[in-house]
């Protein structure tokens, strides 16, 4: 699929390049098209272009029953609906994270479900959450220990290190706490 969108949101991980190649590479095939005599839908093109003006003006509007019904998801017996469950829950952390405040414990309980995903969303929504609810997230430090040598995903060991550089960045007993585990992951990891 053609990366119609550009991520500006700075805690989403994405290839921050994609975008303008694919604007360029856009453009170029519809001059392409248009000089061997191939028509384009029009349609698609308005389409895509008004799915792009969209994504940009459309500021999610997040309600209490619908992180609600995303935390029952969390814990739901389906894989892929946790992992789309997981994104969402990261971008309220993002943009509207006192609807959380309530949901810590089932965040954290996310980091021992068996999808790496799933446990990278998690540690990214509490990452978001650390600042504000402090004493709240400091449940995860033992999930975030096990997910930080994570042996079959960078991306889990990546979300553990930066949940434990915030957390450890919230107090000076905190960095006591983390240092060492990253420290030791920075050995291992190197």
């Amino acid at each position: 699929e053609l990366q119609r969108h550009e991520v500006k949101d700075p805690y989403i991980r994405a290839n921050r390049e994609a975008f303008p190649l694919q604007q360029r590479a856009n453009k170029v095939m519809l001059e392409m098209a248009e000089e061997m005599g191939i028509e384009v839908d029009a349609i698609a093109v308005e389409i895509a272009e008004s799915e792009a003006l969209e994504a940009e003006s459309a500021a999610p509007s997040y309600t209490p029953e619908l992180v609600e019904t995303l935390i029952e998801g969390l814990s739901g017996f389906s894989r892929r609906r946790r992992q789309e469950v997981g994104f969402e829950l990261v971008a309220i952390a993002h943009t509207a994270p006192e609807l959380l405040e309530g949901h810590i414990d089932a965040l954290i309980d996310a980091l021992y479900r068996p999808e790496a995903q799933t446990r990278w969303e998690a540690l990214d929504a509490l990452t978001a959450l650390v600042p504000l609810y402090g004493e709240k997230t400091f449940g995860a430090f033992e999930g975030a220990e096990t997910s930080l040598f994570d042996e079959g995903s960078a991306t889990v060991r990546l979300a553990a290190f930066l949940f434990l550089c915030r957390y450890g960045a919230f107090a000076p007993e905190r960095s006591d706490e983390a240092w060492p585990l990253l420290d030791e992951a920075l050995q291992c990891f190197h």
